[in-house]
């Protein structure tokens, strides 16, 4: 009997501990969900602020475009006396800002366009308005449309904002300039990436071989010219890529590429040294060859 007793008191405390320790692991448990919670409503927060945060970027770029086109000279943001409530400080500051953003954006055009502006015939006003609509659109281009808290639906709500703003401009420049001086504009207007690869291929060459002012304006139009190309043949590789037939649309890709390099070399071979175009040829392959790399990881996943 009493053994019996015994064996229950022990059945029994061996109960209460695991009673407790369910207790604890259920209190921890609890504890965590609880840290989950907070940490996802921490995120919701966040993600809201930012989606605030993106609109009035947004609206406020607008306003600097609107601002910027009525008074050209000026470069204080209209967003600075929209508070009355700021600091002498902070308005210093912001002024500081919105000036070195200017003046950078001014260098920057000057850099791009150089090519440009010596064959256009609008000169006065108009070449003002000229210059003033390129410093918005490198303003609208150089805007932040996503982050790290974006979803997709933001992004691309943002990106298409972007976009609409930037045709805009692109309208209000033609007008400006004429049939074939807009046709040189549209392939100026993004080629940051190839102005650099033609500096870039300059500074490998030896002083004695380096390129003239013309070689180098020979060698960026002919960049961007086959470039274009190439770009609508891509479109026309995406679409199929969306609708699923990537095979087809490498094969697009690849020979798109191929003709573009293929040509851009050929007509770079009229305009340079032998020397000049041995250091192209193989500066340019390996080029062309990390963009199909890149094509490739991303169509072939």
């Amino acid at each position: 009997m009493k053994i019996l007793t015994y064996l229950f008191l022990i059945g029994l405390l061996a109960a209460i501990a695991i009673i407790v320790v369910n207790r604890s692991h259920i209190g921890q448990l609890e504890l965590r969900i609880k840290q989950t919670e907070h940490a996802l409503a921490q995120a919701e927060e966040a993600l809201r602020e930012h989606k605030i945060s993106s609109n009035n970027e947004i609206a406020n770029l607008e306003k600097m475009l609107a601002y910027a086109q009525r008074n050209p000279n000026s470069p204080v943001s209209p967003t600075q006396n929209t508070n009355t409530n700021l600091t002498a400080g902070t308005n210093s500051t912001e002024q500081a800002l919105a000036s070195m953003q200017t003046n950078n954006l001014k260098q920057v055009v000057n850099q791009k366009y150089d090519v440009l502006f010596p064959e256009l015939s609008i000169s006065g006003a108009d070449a003002d308005k000229l210059k003033q609509l390129l410093i918005d659109r490198e303003r609208v281009l150089n805007a932040t449309t996503t982050t790290y808290f974006s979803d997709d639906l933001d992004a691309d709500a943002a990106v298409a904002r972007q976009q609409m703003l930037l045709d805009d401009i692109d309208r209000k420049i033609q007008t400006l300039l004429g049939r074939e001086e807009f046709e040189r504009y549209d392939l100026v207007k993004d080629s940051g990436f190839e102005q650099y690869q033609v500096r870039h291929m300059d500074n490998i060459l030896a002083s004695e071989d380096m390129l003239t002012a013309e070689q180098s304006r020979t060698l960026l139009f002919a960049k961007l010219k086959y470039k274009k190309e190439y770009s609508i043949a891509a479109e026309r590789a995406d679409r199929l890529a969306c609708e699923g037939d990537k095979a087809a649309a490498m094969k697009i890709f690849e020979s798109a590429l191929e003709t573009y390099k293929n040509s851009y070399l050929e007509e770079a071979q009229t305009v340079l040294t032998q020397i000049q175009f041995s250091e192209l040829r193989v500066y340019e392959e390996q080029q062309f060859l990390q963009i199909m790399d890149s094509l490739r990881a991303v169509h072939e996943e």
